[in-house]
């Protein structure tokens, strides 16, 4: 099953400041921490944002075998980009440990780090969003 990942060109960094739905963002738009990220105050009704997508096509597990490290079971068809998750089961992923390949996505974990679980993904699309205040919402304008 694919999940779509959405990320705000304006406050998406390594992390980001909630889940990254589009609900997720509309309920940070509205009530933002002064101490996280650069939202200091609810954006404004009808305020438009770009952005972009990532799918997440599935997850797999990873180990070192024979000197290198190998998925244990096939990488979903359409598979761009491996990112690390943090443990099994994990919705977020370290950006630091991903690439293009396993071969790329794991040249810095020692072989003693392992089993290893990555998330599959793909480019998704760009996209502008409007924020609407009431209640809280993004809605998809224009999609690329």
């Amino acid at each position: 099953m694919t999940q779509t990942n959405y990320y705000l060109d304006d406050y998406t960094d390594e992390m980001i400041p909630c889940a990254a739905t589009l609900e997720g963002w509309a309920e940070w738009l509205a009530k933002p921490d002064p101490d996280d990220f650069t939202l200091k105050a609810p954006a404004a009704d009808g305020t438009h944002f770009s952005g972009f997508t990532i799918e997440v096509l599935g997850d797999i597990r990873v180990e070192h075998l024979d000197g290198e490290w190998q998925a244990v079971e096939p990488a979903p068809a359409g598979t761009e980009v491996y990112y690390r998750r943090r443990h099994e089961g994990s919705q977020g992923w370290d950006v630091e440990f991903s690439g293009a390949g396993l071969a790329e996505a794991t040249d810095l974990i020692e072989p003693d780090e392992g089993p290893l679980f990555f998330a599959c993904t793909r480019s998704g699309v760009g996209f502008v969003a409007t924020y609407r205040a009431d209640p809280p919402r993004l809605v998809l304008e224009h999609v690329q």
